[in-house]
């Protein structure tokens, strides 16, 4: 009978700021041992979600203070 160990995996987060740089990051991992797969998810920026929140209509439009008040209240 033959015992095979199994090894523990890990994951590695990396925030980048410049993109230009992701794929020459991409392109050094891959050549380092042990690292099986590369997953780029791009963040979207804040201006992205809140021009989706308009399109959506998760946006109220009010005049003062006291209308953002009746308007929670109601």
């Amino acid at each position: 009978m033959s015992t095979t160990a199994i090894q523990p995996q890990a994951e590695m987060t990396i925030s980048i700021s410049d993109l230009s740089v992701m794929a020459d990051i991409r392109r050094l991992l891959k050549h380092v041992k042990g690292v099986e797969s590369i997953s780029v998810r791009k963040k979207k920026s804040e201006l992205d979600i809140c021009l989706e929140e308009i399109d959506e209509g998760k946006v109220v439009n009010v005049g003062s203070v006291d209308n953002l008040m009746q308007y929670l209240h109601s």
